[in-house]
């Protein structure tokens, strides 16, 4: 049948009778049960029609240009490896789970677009991006349609690769021995012949399914990036050590784009990092990036990353990702809105980092040791250096708490003094010559962006990193094991600050202390009891993991929480279990603790809470 049809004027007669005469064919072969899938380019071979509907949508929307080989009505797809073709319909590929390619391949490339016709600069790169991830789209929709060898329904050319792929990813397989083994496959099935002969064939196959990365390689020593005008190099040029392979990965989102704009509540609340301050500062003064709402606003979760412009002493090349970050900003990337069934440049901002206290250092340049540690306070950390412990204590953040609550002038129970506002100025005052002028160490690389000093909010604490910390310490010290904070070394420091006189060590004989029991030290059958009530505690399918795991019923342990199981515990379960152990005023503090995380990790909030 002729397709020259295709690409003339839906309104011409030669493209009205392609149409009845693709219609006639199509119903006839594959249309019996009254509908077949609509190559419109609206539907986009995804939605079964009737006769009528089918003739409305190639009429109104056009066909799909790049739709020549018709496999999904009635013609067989070509295989370079057989005398005789093999066709596997629509649905029998997506019958079988294991080989959900399409449903891959549409989400990851979209509903085809028909070839745009625009003849100025601009437009013909646009037509040339489009019709370039088209030929990808269609050139992997045959490979998915072709079984891996002639009769087998639960592979196909392309799912079999792609499980390959991934069984080489998950127990990094060299790219030799991953070429060797598709020989050894290719051999034994009757048609292997269909399969990539090399792991750069396999490479490419994946790549154009949007898989793609870049290898980067570092210096063991972190000296150094192969990168750029070093990517050649044999040796690290600063410490001589061998070159040494490490892989950077970014992934793409696929999540709606558009979901702050179009369809989030807005009451005032906070649900939703959109509903801040920090992004809605953001928008006013950048409103030609958020005047799209598909541009992304992207946060960096820092686990050992070194953010600043040298990675050693001798080494100052910047890390790619801040040029690839800068490059997302001015220029941006050509990317496929499937809901809109267009191409279109998306741009995108590094809008803030996630880290815990000592990774906040890290990527700030704040030092988070030493006098001045609280990045809030500055110069007004009230600290106290513990002489026994050989640490510093910051201590001074009752001045933060409301007028009238009742930690504010409680002296004996903290470190003597009752703080406020006023006398931490005066501490300040008078430590200020001793004191460094302020704690930072470094400047962050991300002041490279240009941004990024404008941003209302830099830099966030992971709250569940921090609440297993807290947590841990708590479960520790009511134990009293040997990781509790309720030793020798913190009685004797209470002593030398004078407070807390019922917890001071007894010393009793040479080199010797009785340190007395603290109300909130559980004795052997409050462990136990407190190990019962965790052990036997049940939960909904899928609210928590296994904490009873945890308990040691016998040893009257609790050891090898996880963050989640510590996020469970610290806000729903040590509450629970405490109330007829501890004493009244302990349980108080612990519970309004858990009630603060509880607070902190709600869904729902208002602004002003977090104010007070």
């Amino acid at each position: 049948m002729d397709r020259s049809w295709i690409t003339q004027s839906r309104l011409s007669s030669a493209y009205l009778r392609g149409v009845e005469e693709f219609l006639d064919i199509s119903f006839e072969r594959v249309g019996k049960d009254g509908s077949i899938y609509c190559p419109c380019t609206d539907c986009g071979n995804c939605i079964k029609k009737t006769r009528s509907e089918v003739r409305d949508d190639l009429v109104c929307n056009k066909f799909i240009q790049s739709y020549t080989t018709w496999f999904y009505h009635w013609e067989k797809v070509p295989s370079s490896s057989q005398q005789t073709d093999v066709h596997t319909t629509h649905d029998d590929i997506n019958a079988n789970k294991n080989n959900d390619m399409h449903g891959v391949l549409h989400k990851g490339f979209g509903v085809p677009t028909e070839r745009r016709e625009e003849t100025n600069g601009e437009n013909d790169q646009h037509q040339r991006v489009s019709n370039e991830e088209l030929d990808k789209f269609y050139r992997l929709l045959e490979d998915a349609n072709q079984e891996l060898y002639l009769g087998c329904k639960k592979f196909s050319k392309l799912s079999y690769v792609v499980k390959l792929y991934l069984v080489k990813t998950k127990y990094n397989w060299s790219d030799k021995s991953f070429t060797d083994l598709l020989k050894v496959i290719k051999d034994g099935l009757p048609d292997g012949e269909t399969l990539p002969k090399t792991f750069n064939e396999t490479k490419k196959m994946i790549g154009d399914l949007g898989l793609k990365y870049d290898k980067i390689h570092a210096c063991p020593s972190d000296c150094m990036l192969y990168w750029k005008e070093h990517s050649n190099d044999e040796m690290c040029y600063n410490c001589g050590k061998s070159r040494l392979q490490r892989l950077f990965m970014s992934s793409k989102t696929t999540s709606s784009m558009r979901w702050h704009a179009e369809e989030r509540i807005k009451d005032g609340l906070m649900r939703h990092p959109a509903d801040s301050p920090a992004w809605d500062s953001f928008d006013k003064r950048y409103l030609t990036f958020s005047s799209d709402p598909r541009n992304v606003r992207l946060a960096l979760a820092t686990d050992g990353f070194n953010p600043f412009n040298t990675m050693s002493v001798a080494h100052s090349t910047w890390p790619p990702l801040i040029e690839e970050l800068k490059e997302l900003w001015v220029d941006g990337v050509e990317t496929y809105d499937a809901s809109r069934n267009e191409m279109f440049r998306m741009h995108a901002a590094l809008f803030w980092t996630l880290s815990d206290f000592p990774g906040y250092a890290m990527v700030s340049g704040w030092s988070t040791k030493g006098y001045l540690a609280c990045p809030t306070c500055n110069k007004g950390s009230c600290f106290h250096f513990l002489d026994h412990s050989k640490k510093l204590c910051y201590d001074g953040h009752r001045c933060f708490l409301e007028k009238d609550h009742k930690y504010r002038r409680c002296k004996s129970t903290f470190d003597g003094t009752e703080k406020s506002v006023h006398t931490m100025n005066e501490d300040r005052k008078r430590e200020d010559r001793t004191r460094p002028p302020h704690n930072w160490r470094k400047k962050s690389i991300f002041f490279q962006l240009p941004y990024w000093k404008y941003n209302l909010l830099l830099h966030n604490l992971d709250v569940m990193h921090i609440e297993k910390n807290i947590c841990d310490n708590i479960l520790h010290t009511l134990m009293n094991d040997q990781k509790g904070k309720d030793g020798l070394k913190t009685r004797l420091d209470l002593q030398d600050m004078g407070v807390r006189l019922l917890l001071h060590p007894q010393e009793r004989g040479s080199n010797k202390f009785y340190l007395p029991p603290a109300s909130f030290t559980l004795s052997s059958l409050e462990k136990s009891t407190l190990c019962r009530v965790l052990k036997n505690v049940k939960v909904p399918d899928g609210y928590a993991f296994n904490i009873s795991r945890c308990v040691k019923l016998k040893e009257r342990t609790i050891s090898g929480l996880k963050s989640h199981d510590c996020h469970i515990l610290m806000q729903q379960l040590l509450a629970i279990a405490i109330r007829r152990i501890l004493p009244k005023n302990v349980c108080s503090v612990l519970v309004e603790l858990s009630n603060f995380y509880r607070e902190l990790c709600s869904k729902t909030f208002r602004p002003e809470d977090l104010i007070n």
